[in-house]
């Protein structure tokens, strides 16, 4: 009895570690669906030609979502073909030169089900 692939979701999934994840569950027929939500839009990422053949697999699809803003967490958790397996937080901010006050505001917690 074969199963089926899972389907998942990548938070942050734009940034250098999401790519990379992105690419080596694509290289590896890993997923069946991958959802990929992050604030970065890939075009503009810098992407390698490698990433940029991952994220136009047709098992791939982007969403871009600021998940600081509840709105765009339930638009990235929101799937038209129904629901994820597993969900992958990799969103993260790496930039040091801003105050601390203004990484507290960004950071969100979610209950668990």
């Amino acid at each position: 009895m074969a199963t089926s692939l899972p389907r998942i979701l990548v938070l942050g999934g734009v940034g250098m570690i999401g790519r990379n994840f992105v690419k080596y569950c694509v290289d590896n027929d890993l997923c069946s669906y991958i959802r990929v939500a992050d604030k970065s839009m890939p075009e503009i990422s810098y992407f390698s030609e490698r990433h940029k053949a991952a994220f136009a697999s047709d098992i791939v699809e982007y969403v871009q979502a600021d998940l600081t803003r509840d709105a765009h967490v339930d638009r990235a958790f929101k799937a038209d073909t129904g629901p994820y397996d597993y969900v992958f937080n990799l969103a993260g901010e790496t930039k040091c030169g801003q105050a601390e006050s203004v990484y507290s505001s960004k950071v969100r917690t979610a209950p668990l089900p």
